[in-house]
């Protein structure tokens, strides 16, 4: 009996997935990258620089990725923003050290004061709650006294563990 390898079976269900697809597809979702690419490269050297391990940078991979995608799915007009707004949320949350850099980002690549990026940063907070609430990921943000805080998200938010 013939048993198929697990990459032999993903390289054809992926070849099947593009030639169903067609050219179309490929270009509109070149056109949806152009607001996640940048925040993906700082998350990328944040990860290098700050030196995570491989399950913590599983993860803010993870929540950073959740937060585009949904902010994206949000609404047609400003998605680009509402990207940035969702982006500089989780990234603050993961990076609380590196918030000029996030600063600087945005305001490259989005108006901080539209409504789509206000859209955006309420879909990344309730990705950082969402995040907070999963037991694995509360390790990023537990103060000496044992509390979760939200700095610069829910500035006045503090939970007990």
């Amino acid at each position: 009996m013939l048993v198929p390898r697990l990459g032999t079976v993903v390289a054809v269900l992926s070849l099947a997935l593009v030639l169903v697809a067609g050219p179309g597809t490929a270009s509109a979702r070149a056109s949806a990258d152009s607001a996640v690419v940048p925040w993906m490269e700082f998350e990328l050297g944040t990860i290098g620089a700050e030196r995570l391990n491989p399950p913590r940078a599983s993860r803010a991979l993870a929540h950073l990725s959740v937060a585009m995608h949904l902010a994206a799915l949000s609404g047609e007009s400003g998605r680009d923003e509402a990207v940035a707004g969702a982006a500089s949320v989780v990234a603050r949350f993961l990076h609380p050290g590196q918030a000029g850099r996030i600063d600087a980002l945005v305001a490259q690549l989005a108006d901080p004061g539209s409504g789509a990026f206000a859209r955006g940063r309420l879909v990344g907070q309730l990705v950082v709650v969402r995040a907070l609430r999963a037991s694995v990921v509360r390790q990023y943000r537990i103060a000496a006294e044992g509390l979760v805080t939200f700095p610069g998200v829910f500035p006045s938010c503090t939970f007990r563990r």
